[in-house]
């Protein structure tokens, strides 16, 4: 909830890389941060585009790779 009273563009990219960064042993996590992602997308819209947009570059480059 403090997150949202220091909304600026730079902890806005921290927040996004942090989700992005989840442990890929910690699998079980996505569906809570997947909803506090959409939660905060009515408010900040930026941050589910963003999010998206990393999602996808590493998706392209995974099947690139094979």
């Amino acid at each position: 909830v403090e997150f949202c009273y220091l909304n600026s563009k730079s902890n806005r990219k921290k927040l996004v890389r942090a989700l992005f960064n989840v442990p890929r042993t910690s699998l079980e996590l996505l569906p809570y941060y997947s909803r506090m992602v959409a939660t905060l997308s009515t408010c900040m819209k930026d941050v589910s585009a963003m999010l998206l947009q990393l999602l996808e570059e590493e998706f392209n480059f995974l099947i690139n790779k094979k």
